[in-house]
């Protein structure tokens, strides 16, 4: 079955065609910082972040805590995480993925980032007419996937998320211990 058939794909905003209004809704810019949190990887450095306040009438595509994101440069899919934004605003690098009640979203994403499937096929279809390597929307949307029965989905997804932030953690730790040691060392 093809991933169509589970799941709305939408691409996100051109930031250049959005149309600002004071008297509109603000909502935070999705980025490569929010989306490396989601993905549970260790942040290098700290940006700005970047709102922008719309009309409610302007065309744009927005994600909330527990919906999925696929960034489209990086190949890799995330569930976003953070609670502190009801609604982000996702631009052109990303696309959410609205899966149906049949996938779990965080079996979707161990599937979309580690599965043989999954990968094999978006190595084949990856863009690479400019020096940036993109998947496109529709190849994403013809992706052919097969599942576990719900149950084993969500236990596979939470566990491999139980291991990424494990990961994360011990990463943040041997941080701290070596500028604890640094500092030590220096005083």
């Amino acid at each position: 079955m093809k991933l169509q058939d589970y799941a709305t794909i939408s691409a996100g905003t051109l930031t250049s065609r959005l149309k600002e209004d004071e008297a509109g809704t603000t909502y935070k810019l999705y980025d490569n910082q929010d989306f490396n949190r989601d993905s549970f990887e260790v942040s290098k450095g700290s940006g700005i972040p970047k709102y922008y306040t719309l009309a409610n009438d302007s065309s744009k595509e927005l994600v909330k805590p527990g919906e999925v994101v696929i960034s489209l440069t990086a190949q890799k899919a995330a569930v976003v995480q953070d609670a502190t934004e009801t609604y982000y605003l996702l631009t052109f690098n990303f696309c959410k993925v609205k899966l149906n009640e049949k996938l779990d979203a965080r079996y979707f994403v161990y599937w979309f980032n580690h599965s043989n499937e999954a990968r094999r096929q978006i190595h084949r279809d990856v863009q690479t007419a400019t020096q940036i390597k993109k998947i496109s929307i529709n190849s994403l949307r013809n992706l052919e996937i097969n599942f576990p029965p719900i149950e084993e989905q969500q236990r596979v997804g939470n566990v491999f998320e139980l291991f990424y932030k494990k990961r994360l953690l011990e990463s943040k730790k041997n941080k701290l211990q070596e500028q604890y040691l640094l500092a030590q060392l220096l005083n």
